[in-house]
């Protein structure tokens, strides 16, 4: 689905500089204007990188579970870097938000492992290492959403098409980089 992002991104954004809308001078002011958009790239990559990672420290289900704890992440992130207040109303939603989706989760882990495949059958299991990591898991994934929100606000005469086709060009050169240093990292140790 990222690719296809990408795609649609690239094909309305181009449209621009394809019918002479956007000069070759501005594409330069517009690599030095995209900037701060890498920070909310490099966050989404760790946070991608993170997530198989933690397969090493717990089970997927669990994952799952846990991982829902993004949404409490995110509303501590938006309270700090927005220097916002949540209402009680705001509040209790959040924990109604938080409490559905950690059940439903745990209620389709339930369900995988009353099964008789014994492919679908898991042991639940989490190191110390897993709870540390998919606690900073969930709030690179807020703080990665919430700058994404505050780039993008802060430049509302931009397309939200160039807007996204700058995340994502900054997001596949990261990944590519992370790609590189694991393939030279197996290279060393082999």
């Amino acid at each position: 689905t990222e690719l296809l992002k990408l795609i649609v991104s690239v094909v309305c954004g181009g449209w621009k500089v394809f019918t002479g809308m956007i000069s070759a001078h501005d594409v330069g002011l517009m690599l030095i204007f995209s900037l701060p958009y890498s920070i909310p790239a490099l966050l989404y990559c760790i946070n991608n990188n993170l997530a198989v990672l933690l397969q090493h420290y717990m089970d997927p289900a669990t994952f799952q579970v846990l991982g829902n704890m993004k949404i409490v992440a995110t509303a501590i992130v938006y309270v700090t870097l927005l220097n916002r207040k949540f209402s009680t109303r705001q509040c209790v939603s959040l924990v109604i938000l938080t409490a559905a989706a950690m059940l439903n989760s745990y209620g389709n882990m339930v369900a995988d492992r009353s099964s008789d495949a014994p492919w679908e059958r898991t042991t639940t299991y989490i190191t110390q290492t897993g709870v540390c990591l998919v606690t900073f898991y969930c709030f690179i994934s807020a703080a990665g959403g919430i700058l994404t929100e505050i780039v993008m606000k802060r430049h509302p005469e931009t397309s939200i098409f160039e807007q996204n086709t700058i995340i994502y060009v900054y997001g596949i050169v990261m990944n590519y980089v992370m790609f590189l240093l694991k393939q030279d990292g197996g290279r060393r140790e082999g």
